[in-house]
Protein backbone atom coordinates (compact mmCIF):
# COMPACT_ATOMS: atom_id res chain seq x y z
CA UNK A 1 0.00 0.00 0.00
CA UNK A 2 2.83 2.29 0.81
CA UNK A 3 3.86 2.07 -3.04
CA UNK A 4 0.93 3.08 -3.99
CA UNK A 5 0.69 6.66 -2.01
CA UNK A 6 2.75 8.74 -4.30
CA UNK A 7 1.45 7.25 -7.36
CA UNK A 8 -2.33 8.47 -6.50
CA UNK A 9 -0.55 12.00 -5.34
CA UNK A 10 0.44 12.05 -9.05
CA UNK A 11 -2.81 10.99 -10.18
CA UNK A 12 -4.43 13.60 -8.31
CA UNK A 13 -1.62 16.39 -9.68
CA UNK A 14 -2.33 15.06 -13.19
CA UNK A 15 -6.21 15.01 -12.77
CA UNK A 16 -6.44 18.33 -11.26
CA UNK A 17 -4.27 20.22 -13.98
CA UNK A 18 -7.31 17.98 -16.63
CA UNK A 19 -9.57 20.12 -14.52
CA UNK A 20 -11.13 16.86 -12.52
CA UNK A 21 -12.39 18.00 -9.24
CA UNK A 22 -12.37 14.87 -7.44
CA UNK A 23 -10.87 11.41 -7.03
CA UNK A 24 -11.44 8.50 -4.68
CA UNK A 25 -11.22 4.91 -4.83
CA UNK A 26 -11.71 2.31 -2.19
CA UNK A 27 -10.40 -1.35 -2.03
CA UNK A 28 -12.36 -4.15 0.09
CA UNK A 29 -9.50 -5.13 1.21
CA UNK A 30 -5.54 -6.12 0.16
CA UNK A 31 -5.41 -9.44 -0.63
CA UNK A 32 -2.46 -11.42 -0.05
CA UNK A 33 -2.74 -13.15 -3.52
CA UNK A 34 -4.85 -13.83 -6.24
CA UNK A 35 -5.76 -17.49 -4.90
CA UNK A 36 -7.10 -15.67 -1.31
CA UNK A 37 -9.55 -13.61 -3.96
CA UNK A 38 -10.79 -16.77 -5.51
CA UNK A 39 -11.25 -18.14 -2.14
CA UNK A 40 -13.66 -14.96 -0.80
CA UNK A 41 -15.39 -13.86 -4.03
CA UNK A 42 -15.11 -17.13 -6.10
CA UNK A 43 -16.00 -20.59 -5.17
CA UNK A 44 -14.61 -23.79 -7.00
CA UNK A 45 -17.59 -25.97 -7.33
CA UNK A 46 -16.66 -30.44 -8.04
CA UNK A 47 -18.44 -31.17 -11.25
CA UNK A 48 -18.36 -35.18 -12.60
CA UNK A 49 -15.37 -37.03 -12.66
CA UNK A 50 -13.47 -34.93 -10.19
CA UNK A 51 -13.39 -31.64 -12.14
CA UNK A 52 -13.41 -28.17 -10.93
CA UNK A 53 -15.43 -25.28 -11.90
CA UNK A 54 -14.80 -21.91 -11.33
CA UNK A 55 -17.92 -19.12 -11.04
CA UNK A 56 -18.65 -16.21 -9.39
CA UNK A 57 -19.85 -15.21 -5.81
CA UNK A 58 -22.18 -12.84 -7.75
CA UNK A 59 -24.28 -12.15 -4.01
CA UNK A 60 -20.91 -11.02 -2.78
CA UNK A 61 -20.13 -8.94 -5.20
CA UNK A 62 -23.50 -7.54 -5.54
CA UNK A 63 -23.49 -6.76 -1.58
CA UNK A 64 -19.79 -5.42 -1.56
CA UNK A 65 -21.18 -2.27 -4.91
CA UNK A 66 -24.25 -1.73 -2.82
CA UNK A 67 -21.42 -0.75 0.75
CA UNK A 68 -18.82 0.43 -1.23
CA UNK A 69 -19.80 2.42 -4.01
CA UNK A 70 -22.06 4.91 -1.71
CA UNK A 71 -18.61 5.42 0.59
CA UNK A 72 -16.67 6.55 -2.23
CA UNK A 73 -19.82 8.57 -3.82
CA UNK A 74 -19.82 10.77 -0.72
CA UNK A 75 -15.92 11.05 -0.20
CA UNK A 76 -16.23 12.73 -3.68
CA UNK A 77 -18.92 15.30 -2.64
CA UNK A 78 -16.86 16.05 0.77
CA UNK A 79 -13.48 15.85 -1.60
CA UNK A 80 -15.08 18.34 -4.04
CA UNK A 81 -16.72 20.45 -1.50
CA UNK A 82 -19.95 19.80 -3.61
CA UNK A 83 -23.55 18.33 -2.52
CA UNK A 84 -25.46 15.65 -4.57
CA UNK A 85 -27.41 18.44 -5.77
CA UNK A 86 -24.30 20.34 -7.18
CA UNK A 87 -23.94 17.12 -9.73
CA UNK A 88 -25.76 17.29 -13.13
CA UNK A 89 -25.20 14.28 -14.44
CA UNK A 90 -24.01 10.51 -12.75
CA UNK A 91 -22.46 7.73 -15.19
CA UNK A 92 -21.91 4.65 -13.38
CA UNK A 93 -20.02 1.26 -14.58
CA UNK A 94 -23.17 -0.02 -16.31
CA UNK A 95 -22.69 -3.83 -14.33
CA UNK A 96 -26.49 -4.49 -14.18
CA UNK A 97 -29.56 -3.35 -14.21
CA UNK A 98 -30.04 -4.87 -10.69
CA UNK A 99 -27.36 -2.91 -9.15
CA UNK A 100 -28.00 0.40 -11.02
CA UNK A 101 -31.98 0.28 -9.47
CA UNK A 102 -30.53 -0.42 -5.95
CA UNK A 103 -28.04 2.21 -6.47
CA UNK A 104 -29.96 4.90 -7.82
CA UNK A 105 -32.09 4.11 -4.99
CA UNK A 106 -29.90 3.93 -2.13
CA UNK A 107 -28.27 7.63 -3.17
CA UNK A 108 -31.50 9.27 -4.18
CA UNK A 109 -30.56 10.18 -7.82
CA UNK A 110 -33.49 11.82 -9.84
CA UNK A 111 -34.26 10.36 -13.00
CA UNK A 112 -33.12 13.23 -14.93
CA UNK A 113 -29.55 13.28 -13.38
CA UNK A 114 -29.10 8.75 -14.06
CA UNK A 115 -27.58 7.97 -16.87
CA UNK A 116 -28.71 4.22 -17.92
CA UNK A 117 -28.26 1.89 -21.11
CA UNK A 118 -28.15 -1.11 -19.63
CA UNK A 119 -30.83 -2.72 -21.33
CA UNK A 120 -29.89 -1.69 -24.60
CA UNK A 121 -25.79 -2.32 -23.98
CA UNK A 122 -25.56 -5.02 -21.08
CA UNK A 123 -22.19 -5.11 -19.29
CA UNK A 124 -19.30 -3.93 -21.83
CA UNK A 125 -16.88 -4.29 -18.79
CA UNK A 126 -14.17 -1.57 -18.60
CA UNK A 127 -16.18 0.14 -21.80
CA UNK A 128 -19.35 0.84 -20.00
CA UNK A 129 -18.73 4.23 -19.04
CA UNK A 130 -16.58 5.63 -22.21
CA UNK A 131 -20.01 4.40 -23.78
CA UNK A 132 -21.94 5.78 -22.00
CA UNK A 133 -20.28 8.88 -22.23
CA UNK A 134 -20.35 8.72 -26.15
CA UNK A 135 -24.37 8.11 -25.77
CA UNK A 136 -24.80 10.80 -23.18
CA UNK A 137 -23.44 12.95 -25.55
CA UNK A 138 -25.02 11.65 -28.38
CA UNK A 139 -28.44 11.85 -26.88
CA UNK A 140 -27.78 16.04 -25.62
CA UNK A 141 -28.15 14.65 -21.59
CA UNK A 142 -23.99 15.57 -21.59
CA UNK A 143 -23.53 19.44 -22.33
CA UNK A 144 -20.73 21.54 -22.00
CA UNK A 145 -19.66 22.47 -18.09
CA UNK A 146 -21.76 20.06 -16.73
CA UNK A 147 -20.31 18.95 -13.17
CA UNK A 148 -20.13 14.89 -14.04
CA UNK A 149 -19.70 11.84 -11.09
CA UNK A 150 -17.97 9.27 -13.05
CA UNK A 151 -18.47 5.63 -10.63
CA UNK A 152 -16.22 2.40 -12.01
CA UNK A 153 -16.55 -0.71 -9.36
CA UNK A 154 -17.27 -4.40 -10.09
CA UNK A 155 -15.89 -7.88 -10.22
CA UNK A 156 -11.63 -6.49 -9.12
CA UNK A 157 -13.70 -5.49 -5.78
CA UNK A 158 -12.96 -2.26 -6.11
CA UNK A 159 -14.33 1.07 -6.48
CA UNK A 160 -13.44 4.49 -8.09
CA UNK A 161 -14.92 7.42 -8.83
CA UNK A 162 -14.26 11.01 -10.21
CA UNK A 163 -16.26 14.11 -10.60
CA UNK A 164 -15.11 15.90 -14.31
CA UNK A 165 -16.59 19.45 -15.50
CA UNK A 166 -17.75 18.60 -19.33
Amino acid sequence: MCAEIPILRVLEMIFSAAGVMSVSYEVEKILTNYFDMITIYFQVKPLHEGKEKLFMDGQKVFKFSLREVPIVFNELLEKADLEKDDIDLFIFHQASAVILRQLKLKLNIPDEKWFQNIKNMGNTVSATIPIAIKQSIDSGLYKPNMKIMLMGFGVGLSVAGCIIRS
